[in-house]
């Protein structure tokens, strides 16, 4: 039966509805057009508008047309062609190739699942498929990833590795190609936000048509370099079964038809050059042909800049990090798709997984701080903890051992098509996948060496010279290749292109190539400082190094950690910068190994500690001072001991002292020589550092501002209102005086102005040497005996004298453009030995705010305290 009008089944209604194809309103509009049909088949069908559907039974397949313009398709090739053509058989291959399309992009592997034999299971894009969430790179505005077609006919969605960016032109071709088969305008319109007619999609990788380019022979045709002439030649060499003519993809492209082009990973393209001759090619193939010719490009945020930025008025879509309701849904949907039966196994799973990643970032805040980036922030990685999670029904807490579990998961051979190839490969040790992985990690190890630019892909030819260059795996090459073009496992290969799944995966291969291959610490570190210490892409392999040595063997992990760090014997010749490089690395390897013996954590701590004191540039003490706040800032007086601030305090002798500014605000005029400081007192070294008020936090008080808990450890904290700065100094003194750190009459408090003043300026008489003390490791002293000389400079403006100067505080000019590490300035202290008391933050005063000035300062303090709104004074500046 033909007909001009579809014609549905109850059944195919209900299946179109299960399936996602149509939703209930769509359901509910079909069934109200059942009507029994007359041409004695018996079934029951539905009339609907726009496609030839035939049903029942002993009638002919499916005719489908669809809502995409393809009568307007088939007229323009048929008149341009000039050939001819059957306009049936035509429009039976254009729907075959929407098939394919769906079939194609319809599904993601999980690989390294182990279910019910299966080694790779497919899972269906339309069950996991989870829109994210992005922003318009021009003016920030917030946006799903379902709703990005709306945005513009032309876009380049931007992100970092395993965004989802390549799921989302999957989900945009599957979406349009099954809403064309079915007739669903309904289901495009809802999950893609577009409107009639229907774009027909195209998908194709640029990084293909970057080598398709390299391979034309010299004097080739221009038109055949075209994005045109590869997307014709790169899908029709798929061996689809749509079988249409040759030139049907170059003459389309060439029209006003409406396509949807989906470019995917013009990052991948392997060089600046290159890319942008590809930009230019994309330019090129809209000239002409204004909106009709639609098109969304993938590329990550960090290669898209100069060359390979594309004009013609694309709008770049940014793809954000997931929040927790993302991961929570990707999970979900995983596991929906993993685990079909069992609703309780399901949920149980679910909750785990969520709850143990939780547990990770958590482990991560408190190692890197509040503000660090979260781990698993793209759906890749959520997709490897899945496998992991699932395979062995828990999550480990170390990134070593989750790569470890989740790289041995993807190179079992149980019970897959290829594993007589993967056998044939393990032979030699007993036939599993031993063998597999030592080539993984060999093929990783040099692939490595060729350096950021070359060393994240590798054509076939390198391949084979990489393993047949070793004396036992040469044997296994062909097998090697043949087992990763027909399966892929930890590589993937794409028209003779090879490169590891995820460059993390790389990064774990070769440290795990150097603890087992190269074995001695000794050995490995002297490779590492023949000039990879310094390299950004060298990094993580190191760190994953330890954290592979600790999984089994902790002591040769602890033994690499204090050879890097050159706590023993440290190599000669290296720079103060390579040193001081093993030594944040050792400290980064020890974050990421969550057991580490606290010894050797102190003693990289320590260590690090001393570059910060004998570092010459503010800048590098900065740079060392992120990474004590990171792993443990030792010096005295910065942290917190036994859960109670332990602060560092100078000693401020009674004297007269010069206070005001003549040359300063009219709040500081007039300069004045203050008599009335009749007594010493202690003022703290440094301000109180993040560290110091989080544990105030956790004993008793919750902040004001969540901001206040942000900072790095050692930084001072910010966002704190007066009165939680009084109150915080009221906390310290009750826990100090309950552990007799402090005599029962001494107090804790802020300074009043003229107390803040002195100590940052000095008195008219300067001790000949400064007086320390750390509360939290000795006792309290009173007020010492110390012999005192005039001050040189008792009218200075600043701590230092009467000239600003970058290299001695932090503010603008000093080019950071947030707080420091406190102390990182010591060329700035105070005449008394007190730090940052100009630049960095502003700091809280006892004293009221008043108009007039100078004010009596004579036990002031006693009455700074009294209630009221008065506004209170701040110093320092910021």
């Amino acid at each position: 039966m033909i007909d001009r009008n579809p014609h549905f089944t109850k059944e195919e209604i209900q299946k179109m509805l299960s399936a996602g194809i149509i939703d209930e309103k769509r359901a509910a509009e079909l069934q109200a057009q059942v009507i029994q049909a007359t041409a004695g088949s018996g079934s029951t069908i539905v009339q609907g508008t726009g496609n030839t559907v035939a049903t029942g039974g002993g009638l002919a397949a499916k005719e489908i047309h669809g809502n995409i313009t393809i009568n307007n398709i088939l007229n323009h090739y048929i008149a341009e062609s000039g050939q001819s053509v059957d306009k049936a058989v035509l429009q039976k291959q254009i729907t075959d190739y929407l098939k394919w399309v769906v079939d194609r992009h319809g599904t993601i592997e999980l690989r390294g699942i182990k279910r019910k034999g299966e080694q790779v299971v497919q899972l269906d894009l339309e069950t996991v498929y989870v829109p994210l969430a992005a922003k318009t790179a021009r003016d920030g505005q917030r946006l799903s990833l379902d709703n990005v077609l709306p945005q513009g006919k032309h876009l380049v969605i931007t992100g970092g590795p395993g965004s989802g960016k390549t799921t989302v032109l999957q989900h945009m071709a599957y979406t349009l190609a099954q809403a064309a088969v079915a007739d669903g305008f309904i289901l495009a319109e809802q999950k893609l936000g577009v409107s009639k007619p229907l774009p027909l999609p195209i998908f194709v990788p640029l990084s293909h048509f970057a080598r398709y380019r390299r391979s034309l022979p010299p004097g080739t045709p221009g038109e055949q370099k075209t994005l045109a002439a590869f997307i014709s030649d790169f899908l029709q060499g798929k061996q689809a079964p749509f079988n249409l003519p040759r030139d049907f993809f170059k003459q389309l492209l060439q029209s006003k038809q409406n396509i949807l082009l989906l470019l995917d990973g013009l990052d991948e393209v392997p060089n600046e050059n290159e890319r942008a001759k590809v930009r230019a090619a994309i330019e090129e193939l809209l000239d002409g042909r204004g909106d009709n010719l639609r098109m969304v490009v993938t590329c990550r945020t960090a290669a898209y800049k100069g060359q390979t930025a594309i004009g013609k008025g694309f709008r770049e879509i940014e793809v954000l990090p997931l929040d927790e309701s993302h991961i929570k849904n990707l999970i979900t949907q995983g596991y929906t798709s993993i685990i079909k039966n069992d609703k309780n196994e399901r949920a149980a799973k679910i909750d785990d997984l969520i709850a143990a990643i939780k547990k990770l970032e958590a482990t991560r805040r408190r190692q890197y701080g509040d503000k660090a980036q979260p781990l698993i922030t793209s759906p890749l990685l959520v997709r490897m903890l899945l496998i992991v999670h699932y395979s062995n029904n828990k999550l480990p807490e170390q990134r070593a051992e989750l790569y470890q579990k989740a790289t041995d998961g993807m190179l079992k051979p149980d019970y897959n098509p290829d594993a007589e190839i993967a056998t044939r490969i393990g032979g030699l040790v007993g036939e599993n996948e031993n063998v597999h992985r030592e080539m993984a990690q060999y093929v990783a190890y040099h692939m490595h060496r060729r350096g950021e630019r070359q060393g994240r892909e590798i054509d076939e030819s390198g391949l084979r010279d990489i393993l047949r260059g070793h004396p036992v795996y040469a044997q296994y090459t062909e097998d090697f290749i043949e087992l990763t073009r027909q399966r892929g496992t930890l590589l993937e290969e794409r028209l003779r292109q090879y490169r590891f799944l995820h460059l993390a995966f790389q990064e774990y291969m070769v440290a795990r190539y150097f603890a087992e291959v190269i074995r001695s610490e000794d050995a490995i570190v002297r490779e590492l400082e023949a000039g990879l210490l310094t390299d950004s892409w060298w990094r993580e392999v190191i760190i994953l190094i330890t954290g592979y040595l600790s999984i089994d063997n902790p002591t040769a992990a602890a033994k690499f950690v204090r050879r890097l760090a050159g706590l023993e014997t440290p190599s000669p010749g290296l720079s103060d910068e390579q040193r001081l490089a093993a030594a944040e690395l050792a400290g980064a390897s020890l974050l990421d190994w969550t057991t580490a013996p606290a010894a050797l954590r102190n003693e990289v701590s320590r260590l690090l500690a001393k570059f910060f004191a004998e570092a010459k540039s503010p800048e590098r003490r900065v740079e060392i001072g992120d990474f004590l706040a990171k792993y443990g800032d030792p010096r005295p007086g910065v942290g917190v001991r036994a859960g109670v601030p332990e602060l560092a305090f100078c000693y401020i002798p009674a004297g007269d002292f010069w206070m005001g500014d003549d040359n300063g605000d009219k709040d500081e005029r007039p300069q004045h020589l203050q008599k009335g400081l009749d007594y010493g007192y202690w003022l703290a070294k440094y301000p109180v550092t993040v560290a110091q008020w989080r544990a105030y936090v956790a004993a008793r008080h919750k902040p004001y501002d969540e901001d206040s808990l942000r900072g790095a450890a050692n930084h001072p904290m910010v966002d704190v209102t007066w009165y939680e700065a009084v109150a915080y100094c009221e906390w310290l003194t009750k826990e100090w005086r309950a552990k007799e750190l402090i005599p029962a009459e001494w107090v804790v408090r802020l300074p009043s102005e003229a107390e803040w003043e002195k100590g940052a300026r000095g008195g008219v008489e300067i001790p000949v040497e400064r007086v320390e003390v750390v509360i939290g490791r000795d006792r309290f002293m009173v007020e010492p005996s110390i012999a005192r000389i005039p001050n040189p400079k008792p009218k200075r403006r600043y701590p230092w004298g009467a000239e600003i100067d970058a290299n001695l505080l932090n503010y603008d000019e000093t080019g950071i453009g947030t707080t420091s590490a406190v102390g990182a300035f010591p060329g700035g202290r105070s005449p008394y030995g007190c730090e940052d008391m100009s630049g960095n933050v502003w700091e809280w005063c006892s004293t009221k705010w008043g108009e007039d000035y100078p004010f009596k300062v004579k036990n002031e303090w006693d009455v700074a305290y009294l209630g009221g709104d008065n506004p209170r004074v701040l110093r320092g500046g910021a």
